[in-house]
């Protein structure tokens, strides 16, 4: 059994190594005591959240909403965490204390010996009651949760980890067989040792930079040149100085994109906080994947450190056109990898390209979802003025609303009248939402393929919110359906004639959007659109809606004289609703391809939904999943009413 010395300097990173080592103790000791209830309690009160919160997500009305559980648990967590952090601050050693700083350990065979300024102990192996190991510590357990711990980096060589961990383990079976009667701890004269002498009061070391020497060696990073290890610690001064240069900086190239009169948005500062909390979860993910585990204040440093350049170059990227806004994104993100990357070398001697990788993509997503969610950084906004032409334009829009009783009258009173003879088919279409013309357009294909198939040419009611022109049709909201509903509920033949009512829109878990350059009028439930159906006294029923979540309008629909069509199924989005598309993906395959060809309106929705699953599953999409519900009596009526238009 050969002896060895360790000579090193511990530093926080130890300390807390050691502190996480002393948690896995508890924990494997909490296993010990308690295997089942342990494992196995933890995975039953998961299970019984997830349950429940699936169950109150799908009640009518919900009693809780994803996105509210979502902020209510990001708060939560938050929370949790600066607790965790004030509790870490304070639970650390004293700078001039008995763990931090130089010190030599002597393993040998009858003991081993730790030397320090002002520090002299020897401890027998019969203490040791265990020793374990990581990637970068060793750890001599002298009580529960007390150890020595011994760095890897500082190993003498030729020793690895396991060569060490071996030797020492020898030594406590040696002094095991043994079974020697000597005092567990024994004082005895220090070595000679060549550590400097403690002052009363010293300055903060070295590896505790100033805030000028922390800034200074990220200025230095920019370049692409390392620095030294002990240069970035990550002072609470130096972050919060760096965070707020970034919303400074970011405020004041907001500010050129406005005239002279702007004005503070105190409100949207808010969502500032959003990206406070974007950044302390990349310095987490920088830190946790990185190898060998880097403190998180220095992960946060390097982070905070590239916001400026992020900001600045990110600002740019926005006023240029697409290539170049891409390639400028691209050289950013290139910038970024080499910044971190000489960082991470600067503080552990490896590329830690994984870490970076991680961190990098993180942030990507993080981007992602920033603009799929139209989160909003800008502080200012620029009041309107009121000049003569924004007053004419107000004082037309408010006519327009007042004329919208009169407007739908006149559409109702314009009706060809219905045949007597036969059966008479009318059509109402919706467009819910003025800002996408996608639904506008589809509401005009539905009332087009309508006409040509059932023969509604002069019978049909159209109510569109469309920001292109809010003066070609009636407005679209509850009470002009309402309205409208009744009317033809007196001019049809109730026993005979079907009613085809075509909604698109945007949709949410039980309701369709309404809105449009007059305000956010109330969006269209379920229960609300069955009582004005009941109300009309319409008894046959044709609904197609075409929106997410269209498939929660079914249960309060349905009876055996209604076919429903919905886009997606209750708890699915569906795909299509922007400017770039024409058609949504189930107007494109409903109306346009599959309605004009199909036998009947079965047919034209089972091919309507196996191409939809094509393209989604071409496309990569979640499936949107249509369903129907086909009233028994309707379909005969309507297969006898189509086989006589045949004739």
């Amino acid at each position: 059994m050969e002896s060895f010395s360790v000579r090193t300097t511990l530093n926080l990173g130890d300390w807390h190594a050691l502190m996480a080592a002393a948690r896995e103790r508890v924990i494997g000791a909490a296993r010990v005591k308690g295997s089942l209830i342990y494992r196995h309690a933890p995975k039953l009160l998961w299970v019984v959240v997830v349950v429940a919160l699936v169950y109150m997500m799908n009640t009518r009305p919900p009693l809780v909403r994803p996105l509210g559980m979502l902020l209510v648990g990001v708060t939560i967590a938050c929370a949790f965490w600066l607790v965790y952090a004030m509790q870490r601050r304070a639970t650390v050693p004293d700078e001039r204390g008995a763990f931090l700083g130089d010190r030599q350990i002597d393993f040998e065979a009858d003991g081993f010996r730790a030397s320090q300024v002002d520090s002299n102990t020897f401890n027998r192996w019969p203490l040791v009651i265990e020793v374990t190991h990581t990637a970068d510590h060793i750890f001599v357990w002298i009580d529960s949760f007390s150890a020595y711990i011994v760095p890897t980096r500082d190993l003498p060589a030729p020793l690895t980890v396991s060569t060490a961990v071996s030797r020492l383990q020898e030594f406590m079976a040696a002094a095991s067989r043994e079974a020697k009667a000597e005092p567990v701890a024994v004082s005895a004269p220090a070595p000679t040792l060549d550590l400097p002498v403690a002052e009363s009061k010293v300055a903060l070391p070295a590896r505790f930079p100033s805030v000028a020497q922390e800034l200074a060696a990220l200025l230095r990073l920019h370049i692409w040149r390392p620095v030294g290890e002990m240069a970035l610690y990550g002072r609470d001064v130096t972050l919060i100085l760096l965070g707020v240069f970034c919303f400074v900086l970011w405020a004041g190239l907001d500010r050129l994109d406005y005239g002279s009169d702007v004005e503070l948005y105190w409100y949207a500062i808010s969502e500032t906080g959003v990206l406070v909390l974007a950044a302390l979860a990349l310095g987490w993910v920088f830190s946790r994947m990185s190898r060998p585990r880097v403190e998180y204040r220095r992960s946060l440093l390097l982070v905070v450190g590239f916001l400026p350049l992020f900001v600045a170059g990110f600002w740019l990227a926005m006023k240029l056109p697409r290539i170049p806004a891409l390639v400028s994104f691209v050289a950013l993100l290139a910038a970024a990898d080499v910044y971190l990357v000489t960082g991470m070398r600067s503080l552990t001697g490896k590329r830690q390209q994984a870490a970076v990788t991680s961190v990098i993509v993180f942030a990507m997503l993080l981007l992602y979802l920033g603009f799929r969610f139209e989160l909003s950084p800008g502080i200012w906004y620029e009041p309107e003025t009121q000049t003569e032409e924004t007053e004419g334009a107000q004082r037309e829009s408010e006519q327009l609303v007042y004329d919208q009783s009169a407007r739908l009258d006149e559409a109702i009173d314009k009706l060809a009248p219905r045949d007597a003879a036969k059966t008479n088919v009318f059509f109402v279409g919706f467009a819910g939402f003025e800002g996408q013309r996608v639904f506008a357009e589809e509401i005009g294909l539905a009332a087009k393929r309508i006409d040509e198939r059932y023969d509604a040419g002069g019978r049909s009611v159209l109510l569109v919110n469309d920001r292109r022109d809010s003066a070609k049709y009636p407005l679209a909201n509850s009470p002009a359906l309402r309205h409208a509903l009744l009317s033809l509920g007196k001019r049809m033949n109730l026993d005979e004639d079907v009613l085809f009512l075509s909604l698109s829109s945007h949709g949410s878990e039980d309701s369709i959007s309404v809105t449009s350059e007059f305000g956010y009028w109330r969006d269209l439930e379920a229960s609300e659109l069955a009582e004005m159906l009941r109300e009309s006294g319409i008894r046959w029923k044709v609904i197609v809606i075409s929106a997410c979540h269209a498939g929660s309008f079914i249960e309060d629909l349905r009876d055996e004289n209604t076919i429903i069509l919905a886009a997606a199924a209750a708890d699915r989005t569906s795909f299509g609703c922007s400017d770039r598309n024409k058609l949504t993906y189930f107007g494109a395959a409903f109306y346009r391809d599959a309605l004009p060809k199909a036998a009947s309106l079965r047919a034209a929705f089972e091919i309507a939904r196996a191409a939809i699953e094509k393209r989604e599953d071409e496309e990569g999409k979640t499936p949107s999943m249509p369903q129907a519900h086909f009233g028994a009596e309707l379909e005969k009526k309507l297969a006898t009413f189509e086989a006589t238009l045949a004739r």
